[in-house]
């Protein structure tokens, strides 16, 4: 199964390909490139149908999301008819917030035919031990401190060699997007 990472800023997309046993692809939005990692394709939001149309062409059936990404400035002039087409159902979603736009993002990626996958699946070896995933001390990060944003089930935490807070392996639907921090389109099991 050939898998596409969508990476955006930071270095949470490198330490997620460094931990694959196959390279995947590395698309990244236009104007968020990741740390340590050379994109294989950039795409801008305005054209997110034929991004898809070409990931397909290119035989990719699983992706995954890692890295930060904003809001980006769109271009009404850039969209083409198929993406233009999905701008009330994303403008619907953004305006319920950051975790609907990417519950409605992660919808529009399976309804195009993709697998969603997490780091469970990916790269297991980030995954935490269950003492680590209890909250006990480990040498590959600090804890970050309860707050509400930084809440999260136990079964959700994992660390990177730099403290930051990844994501685990924990079943999630559409409906039930976890956050974590500090990356901010990285809220669900099936994001890094």
């Amino acid at each position: 199964m050939k898998t596409a990472l969508i990476a955006g800023q930071g270095g949470l997309p490198a330490v997620l390909v460094a931990a694959m046993t196959e390279r995947p692809l590395i698309a990244v939005p236009d104007g968020f490139t990741p740390e340590g990692l050379t994109p294989d394709i950039a795409f801008r939001i305005e054209r997110l149908m034929p991004f898809l149309a070409d990931l397909q062409a290119r035989g990719v059936s699983r992706v995954a999301f890692a890295g930060a990404v904003q809001r980006p400035r769109l271009d009404p002039s850039l969209f083409d008819p198929a993406t233009a087409g999905m701008v009330p159902r994303l403008m619907s979603a953004m305006a319920g917030g950051d975790d609907a736009t990417l519950r409605e993002v992660i919808a529009v990626f399976e309804e195009g035919g993709f697998v969603v996958a997490g780091v469970a699946e990916l790269a297991p070896d980030l995954i935490p031990a269950p003492a680590r995933a209890l909250g006990e001390a480990a040498s590959v990060g600090p804890i970050l401190p309860p707050t509400p944003r930084t809440m999260m089930s136990p079964s959700s935490r994992a660390f990177t060699s730099s403290g930051e807070l990844a994501l685990a392996s924990m079943p999630v639907s559409r409906s039930s997007v976890t956050e974590v921090l500090p990356v901010p389109w990285a809220p669900s099991s099936r994001m890094l």
